[in-house]
This record gives structure tokens, sequence and C-alpha cells, in this order.
């Protein structure tokens, strides 16, 4: 069984994400999780698509899964945090898309 690689999304540029997932993707990693929370979440959205639709077209999504986790800030109030978790694998075709 493979190990999972796990791509945390936050403040940087979405095309940093985008170079991350391609370098473990070439690295021969095949069962990558993208995960954002919050407003990041359509930044994982638009990495895991950019590489689909730009360099990796045998890029499949397996699974998203989205929920709700409830955060504790130092104040003590509690708040929902919204979150998206989407795995990826690229199909073993000998095809691939522009650029690779």
């Amino acid at each position: 069984m493979s190990k999972e690689t796990v791509i945390e999304i936050g403040e940087l540029d979405t095309m940093e994400y985008v170079k991350e997932l391609l370098s473990h993707l070439h690295e021969g990693m095949n069962d990558i999780t993208v995960k954002g929370t919050g407003f990041n979440i359509s930044k994982a959205v638009d990495v895991v698509l950019i590489v689909r639709n730009k360099f990796i077209s045998t890029l499949v999504i397996t699974d998203i899964n989205i929920g709700t986790t409830y955060v504790t800030l130092s104040n003590g109030r509690i708040v929902p945090r919204s979150w998206i978790s989407i795995h990826v694998k690229k199909e073993v075709t000998g095809t691939e898309g522009p650029g690779m």
C-alpha cells in the first residue's frame, strides 16, 4: 500500500501549490490529497483543476469529502470551519496533457 501525500492549501499563491502537486506526481506519488479550509477551499479546487486541465489530463479525482469542524478561538468562542479534501491519482496510460 502506498503512503498518502497531503498538500495543505494555505496563503501561498495558487501556482505554488500547482507546482507542489506536479512535483509529487512526477516523483511517482500516486495517492495525493489536496486539503483546504475556509477561504482556501476554492483555491484547493483551483489547484486540482489547473493540474488536470493544463498539465496532466490523466489526473483523476477519486474522492471528494467536505465537512465542518468547530474551532475554539482564544477568546473561548466556538466557530465553524468548513473544509474540503480532494483525493487524486494519475492514471497510467502513457498520455499526458499539454506541456508534459
